[in-house]
């Protein structure tokens, strides 16, 4: 008898130790993880942001890269027609890893409308340095467990231990930390812009003063073989949730071409989705409309952009919220986003 009160004391100190052990861990991964943000936006707000936005308050999602969380203002769409949307997207992020964020997102909101790039259709690599932010600052679960754990995601066996614990990779930035790392590893992150990365910046772009390099000039016969997969699983997923589906394409510099354009053309038109190349605009200011010589858009060219789709949704007759209570804090946040603007 006294065994196996003994064995059963043991069993209980370990349970316990092993309690407080994970506690510790917890908060110290939250100080330890980077913090990838500013005031109003950056990777961390716009992932963690998303746990933070009040349920079904959503109406439009964009699924991306950096091109299209800078390429379409969020704060003009509200403004211009009281529509609330969020950038589900992150640096260099692939249409495998969209998916499971897409899934995150539906857990909290239903879209009545998702907004696809098409540019990312076209990535076939995972930054590694990229995919942490988005994996680092998701919450425990099946989507972040499945991103991990999925040979698609390409995260080596070594890795991913240290995606489960970030200490283990971060542990070494000790020297490093600051007060923003206890402040904001504790704090309820907010993304005043849905996502959107506002940048005033002008740094043009001339079309005629690059030539494309080789490998963006070689014909591409298809759309790659993994992103055409995971395209299809994101477009199931919009119809079990009865969201409308829409692709565009974000000006950007000659990376971009009329094959990779007809490439997704035919696949939104063999799957009834509608696309937009809004690489096409005649009217598109290149010079002005660039901050980083072609490769995004800053504040101006965003909400070009923006007042072209908002002509282009009409149809799907979204909800005006600029009057609703429940709102309040859009308009606060367009008065936020107007005095940076300024």
């Amino acid at each position: 008898m006294k065994k196996y009160k003994k064995m059963i004391n043991i069993i209980c100190k370990v349970i316990v130790f092993g309690i407080i052990a994970i506690f510790i861990c917890s908060v110290l991964n939250k100080i330890f993880i980077p913090k990838w943000s500013d005031a109003t936006g950056g990777a961390s707000r716009r992932i963690k942001g998303i746990y933070n936005e009040p349920k079904n308050t959503i109406d439009v999602a964009m699924l991306g890269n950096s091109d299209i969380y800078s390429g379409i203002s969020t704060m003009k769409l509200w403004n211009d027609a009281g529509i609330s949307s969020y950038h589900i997207s992150n640096p260099s992020q692939t249409v495998w890893v969209s998916y499971y964020m897409a899934k995150e997102f539906y857990k909290r909101q239903q879209p009545k409308l998702v907004i696809i790039d098409a540019d990312y259709v076209f990535q076939t690599k995972d930054s590694r340095n990229d995919i942490r932010k988005t994996v680092d600052c998701m919450k425990f679960g099946v989507n972040k467990l499945s991103i991990i754990a999925n040979p698609d995601v390409r995260v080596s066996k070594s890795a991913r231990i240290t995606y489960l614990f970030p200490l283990l990779r971060y542990h070494s930035r000790w020297s490093e930390l600051e007060e923003k790392d206890f402040k904001e590893g504790f704090s309820k992150y907010d993304s005043k812009f849905g996502g959107y990365e506002l940048d005033k910046n002008i740094k043009g772009y001339n079309r005629k003063s690059k030539l494309k390099k080789k490998e963006e000039n070689k014909k591409i016969e298809r759309i790659p073989k993994k992103s055409k997969k995971y395209l299809d699983k994101i477009l199931e997923l919009c119809k079990k949730n009865n969201s409308k589906v829409m692709f565009v394409y974000i000006p950007t510099d000659d990376a971009w071409t009329e094959c990779k354009s007809n490439l997704i053309k035919q696949y939104a038109e063999e799957n009834n989705v509608p696309y937009i190349d809004y690489n096409l605009d005649e009217e598109f200011d290149w010079k002005k409309f660039g901050r980083d010589e072609g490769k995004h858009l800053n504040t101006y060219g965003a909400e070009y952009i923006t007042q072209k789709l908002e002509e282009s949704i009409k149809e799907y007759n979204l909800p005006n919220h600029k009057n609703e209570e429940q709102y309040s804090k859009w308009n606060e946040n367009y008065k936020l986003y107007e005095k940076m603007k300024k």
